[in-house]
């Protein structure tokens, strides 16, 4: 439908199709490692080879919203970290 019918387009439901890509862990790797053990259910362990194989996904099948307040978390303490929609696609 277009503007000319008078008509709003319906809004796009996103779901929970974002993930959070960690690009670079920066200085702050324990600032690091304490936002993603308060953000996921990953262990230390595994926290720790993500941080060593960045760049990484380390957050999926989040609402953007969600991915958004992670990645202000991570930018927070130094890291470099992406806001992706599932697929590779940066959201619009």
């Amino acid at each position: 439908m277009d503007e000319e019918d008078g008509l709003e387009p319906f809004p796009t439901w996103e779901g929970n199709d974002f993930g959070v890509v960690l690009q670079e862990v920066g200085r702050d790797r324990i600032g690091v490692i304490k936002v993603l053990r308060a953000s996921t259910a990953l262990s230390l362990t595994t926290i720790r080879r993500l941080l060593e194989r960045a760049p990484k996904t380390v957050i999926e099948g989040a609402s953007r919203q969600e991915a958004e307040r992670i990645k202000k978390s991570l930018v927070a303490v130094g890291a470099t970290a992406e806001v992706m929609k599932l697929g590779g696609i940066p959201p619009e």
